[in-house]
């Protein structure tokens, strides 16, 4: 826990992993005070440990970021696929903030390192409505690209299946709702 012990929320963690055969562990997640974060959904991918990271600011903003430590040294990369400032869309400070829907996903790494998602939420906090999305993040030099959507749908016959979203050399693909199977050019 890192943090001024005298101010009420500014703690934080951060987050290592030391892989097999590495003297010392690598920092993947530094953690923000005044914020409560977790970090969940780890997953091994070849030599690749993915994670996703859930980050909401104590008074407001709040973000989903997905990414993978190559194991066993590094590197770190990551990329935020969901974020809000908490204000109306038209006065959010950043303009153009990812809005992957991201109360569901499910997620895949690509032996160069790509990662394909699929991600659920409603449309409106007050709807029942659900969109869903498939996109891509490519590898960047010092993190992972934003989000490139690949396929959106508000269709529940035609949304896809969260569990089976794969991603390999050249496509991403996966099972639609009505049972299809799905597949698009990376």
């Amino acid at each position: 826990m890192e943090g001024n012990p005298h101010q009420e929320g500014s703690h934080y963690r951060r987050y290592y992993v030391c892989g097999r055969g590495a003297r010392m562990p690598v920092l993947f997640d530094a953690g923000q005070p005044f914020n409560l974060e977790s970090v969940s959904d780890f997953r091994v991918f070849g030599s690749r440990l993915g994670f996703v990271v859930r980050d909401q600011g104590i008074q407001s903003g709040a973000s989903v970021s997905v990414g993978w430590v190559k194991l066993p040294r590094g590197p770190v990369k990551q990329a935020t696929i969901w974020a809000t400032e908490d204000l109306p869309e038209e006065q959010e400070l950043e303009a153009h903030l990812p809005k992957v829907p991201a109360e569901a996903l499910e997620y895949a790494i690509a032996g160069d390192g790509t990662v394909a998602i699929a991600g659920e939420a409603r449309v409106a906090a007050s709807d029942t409505t659900s969109e869903w999305e498939v996109c891509d993040l490519r590898v960047g030099h010092h993190s992972l690209s934003p989000p490139r959507a690949l396929f959106r749908t508000t269709s529940a016959s035609g949304a896809p299946l969260l569990k089976t979203i794969a991603v390999d050399g050249s496509r991403v693909s996966w099972r639609s709702a009505s049972g299809g199977a799905m597949s698009v050019a990376r």
